[in-house]
């Protein structure tokens, strides 16, 4: 699994946490440090992290440099901010295996600040998430047909990129992260990625992403950005 960290020394460490506390332990953590300059490479090294050095601070530069350092066949992504309930990696090991065609693996998600929980399940409010067609095949666990998947994600975004397990593979063949986009970077990647392969999702909130002054008060520019980009 891959932290990109850029000055996160606030975070890290929790996030960290939350990644050891997991039933179903990742084979290898990986935290590559955006050209951080407070002290996130040793709270990352004192978590017995694998660090790579990266010397500007691109978030999809991050995330690709990660990718290519590991072998491990299926990639989790953890925002260095955000945080994983204890059974996240173990509910998408079990999509994986009830939903084998899916290279592509979410969760459902809660936002939350300082005063705690803002959205208790983000995928419940999207209305075009729910209009996918999708079979149950274990509790919370579905396979969504693909074009009904493409379709309906055209109309927005619903992935949270801690929520997300992909195949290696698939990554590469997509070409990984554009790291001439600023914003949305996120998105674009998986719009490529969507028309290679099927998508499982588990319908339960088990990650928590965090909303804090240094994410969210960019949120509305970064979209109407990332829009005109992808457009």
């Amino acid at each position: 699994m891959i932290i990109p960290a850029y000055n996160a020394a606030a975070y890290l460490e929790e996030a960290l946490a939350s990644v050891r506390a997991q039933t179903r332990s990742p084979a290898e953590v990986i935290v590559v440090d955006n050209g951080s300059t407070d002290d996130s490479q040793t709270i990352a090294r004192r978590a017995g992290a694998r660090v790579l050095l990266l010397e500007r601070p691109n978030l999809s530069a991050a995330r690709n440099e990660g990718i290519r350092a590991t072998s491990q066949p299926w990639i989790a992504f953890l925002d260095a901010d955000d945080l994983w309930h204890p059974d996240k990696l173990a509910s998408q090991w079990q999509a994986v295996e009830t939903c084998p065609q899916a290279g592509l693996v979410i969760t459902d998600f809660t936002e939350f600040d300082s005063t705690g929980v803002r959205i208790r399940s983000f995928l419940e409010q999207r209305e075009n998430y729910q209009a996918i067609r999708r079979r149950e095949m274990a509790p919370a666990v579905m396979c969504c047909e693909s074009e009904s998947f493409q379709t309906h994600f055209l109309r927005g975004n619903f992935f949270a990129p801690s929520a997300v397990l992909a195949r290696r593979e698939l990554l590469l063949d997509a070409g990984l992260f554009d790291e001439a986009l600023t914003h949305m970077e996120d998105r674009e990647c998986w719009l490529r990625m969507l028309p290679r392969t099927a998508v499982a999702v588990v319908e339960r909130a088990v990650v928590h992403t965090r909303i804090h002054a240094s994410n969210w008060s960019s949120d509305l520019l970064k979209m109407a950005l990332g829009r005109a980009m992808i457009s």
